[in-house]
């Protein structure tokens, strides 16, 4: 219904079985990501990260925006994004997967990076610049995350102030980055179907509808 904490601590009590031969759209943001990212890793099914039934679907500023690309995500069309910021200029593609920084960040230690090529998409709120970037660091710190992302997508990290530190960071990693996506905890949101086949391109993300199955 909504995001908080304590998802973390429901991974290892989670039948995915149960979920494979059973599935259902699991939508959400925030602590979601650990539900989202390690049932995709666990079972090859898509998950979705958007907006929630308390906290968006509940509210009305916002709601029409986040409706429409909830629906396109879960009835299989194509879906194209546009940012707005150009880190790392250049191009990737392979599935398109992340979600809330902190929360990825504290899956270290579990295996759930993809297997798989990925472009990977964050965004947050609340956090400094300095723990902002440790926590991208040590991602890529990570020989398989490194080894495997071949682009990041940044939706908003909202409340902070200097975001110039971003083009040094991505810089530095040597993949393209683009940013300015509605990936986000404000209320107009889209929705990402984590383990889709994306392609990032200029400015530009198109993720495919053909992969929305369960592999």
């Amino acid at each position: 219904a909504r995001g908080g904490y304590g998802a973390i601590r429901l991974l290892n009590h989670i039948d995915y079985n149960l979920i494979k031969n059973n599935q259902k759209v699991f939508c959400g943001f925030s602590d979601v990501t650990a539900l989202l990212l390690m049932i995709y890793k666990k079972t090859g099914m898509i998950t979705y990260h958007g907006p929630m039934a308390c906290s968006d679907f509940g509210c009305e500023n916002g709601y029409d925006f986040s409706l429409e690309y909830f629906e396109k995500a879960i009835s299989r069309q194509n879906l194209e994004f546009e940012g707005n910021k150009i880190y790392t200029k250049g191009s990737a593609e392979g599935i398109i997967w992340g979600g809330n920084l902190a929360t990825v960040v504290s899956l270290c230690g579990l295996d759930f990076i993809p297997d798989e090529d990925f472009i990977f998409f964050a965004e947050d709120l609340n956090e400094p610049v300095y723990k902002i970037d440790r926590m991208f660091t040590q991602l890529f710190n990570i020989e398989k995350f490194r080894a495997n992302c071949k682009g990041v997508v940044l939706g908003d990290f909202l409340y902070v102030d200097n975001q110039d530190w971003l083009d040094e960071l991505f810089h530095e990693f040597s993949i393209p980055a683009v940013g300015g996506f509605k990936i986000t905890h404000n209320q107009e949101k889209v929705t990402i179907p984590v383990g889709a086949r994306a392609v990032l391109s200029g400015m530009k993300l198109v993720v495919n509808k053909n992969k929305l199955v369960v592999m």
